[in-house]
């Protein structure tokens, strides 16, 4: 469990960085499937609309930038 609050903490730090999202909340250890060490669920919100208005601010091109970084990680 332990390693996966390390590796939530992480990706939860690239959301953040994000300047679309309004933060992130990690859970450890829970999943929508059961509750496991190896269960991790982030949730995410997004700025509305009116604040990222564009293509590039999209929540497919957010998610994609995410999902770039996060697969980088060790």
């Amino acid at each position: 469990l332990q390693y996966t609050q390390e590796v939530v903490s992480k990706v939860c730090k690239i959301i953040d960085e994000e300047p679309e999202t309004k933060g992130s909340c990690g859970l450890s250890g829970f999943g929508f499937t059961g509750n496991r060490p190896t269960a991790a669920l982030i949730f995410c919100p997004l700025k509305h609309w009116e604040e990222r208005e564009g293509k590039e601010h999209h929540v497919t091109t957010v998610m994609q930038r995410v999902r770039k970084k996060v697969a980088q990680l060790p």
